[in-house]
């Protein structure tokens, strides 16, 4: 119970001083820019901390045009379904693709099964040294045709394991990143910490003293 009491009031003093900005500044409450301030006062997105700072600093404003560009940059996520669907596209594409190149082989296959057979009934009744050299060269310009194919069929089906490998490591990050809260970057549940706030808010930074116990989150303190 004690620690449900902790995490609520932790989180109520991130929530105020989200509100608190959008006040002060004059933005619109809208859940992008509560989601921008939220992570603000957390400390635990750095480079959105550095920019916001910039540019308070330099204008002492942000604009909807900065607040867009800020949460497009630093916490905009495409859903993890979109993501999911892109990466099959990809995989059937591959695979369309290995499907494609076995068609041609096996197509030159049954090209050079039919030149063997063509071989064997003109060696039958070849009657000159030279018709004899003519079918050797053309059973030998077969046989290297064939060998290429298999070449490109070797290197081609390496090519799709890797990617399909890689395709499968992209399936993983998705599957981590949905066991991710998007507003710290934590995953979920991974840490339940306490911590004592105190906080000075105005329209162009935030100071925020806080207990080391918030550290092990990784927390550090806003510049």
């Amino acid at each position: 119970m004690v620690k449900v009491l902790d995490e609520h009031e932790r989180t109520m003093a991130f929530a105020e001083v989200a509100l608190g900005q959008i006040r002060s500044l004059k933005q619109t409450a809208i859940p992008r820019n509560y989601e921008i301030w939220y992570v603000y006062a957390t400390g635990y997105n750095a480079p959105l901390n550095k920019i916001i700072n910039e540019t308070l600093a330099r204008n002492g404003k942000l604009t909807e045009a900065d607040l867009e560009q800020i949460y497009d940059t630093y916490l905009s996520h495409i859903k993890t379904t979109d993501r999911i669907d892109k990466v099959g596209a990809r995989v059937i594409g591959e695979i369309d693709d290995v499907m494609n190149v076995l068609s041609d082989a096996l197509g030159m296959t049954g090209a050079y099964d039919a030149s063997l057979s063509g071989a064997t009934e003109q060696l039958s009744s070849a009657k000159s040294r030279e018709q004899i050299k003519a079918i050797v060269e053309t059973l030998l310009r077969s046989t290297g045709e064939m060998r290429e194919t298999n070449k490109a069929l070797e290197d081609r089906l390496t090519l799709s394991k890797n990617e399909i490998s890689n395709l499968q490591q992209s399936l993983e990050a998705i599957r981590a990143e949905s066991l991710t809260d998007p507003l710290t970057g934590l995953q979920a549940s991974r840490c339940r910490c306490c911590c004592s706030i105190s906080i000075t808010s105005s329209p162009s930074t935030i100071r925020m003293a806080i207990s080391p116990a918030i550290r092990c989150c990784g927390w550090s303190a806003c510049p």
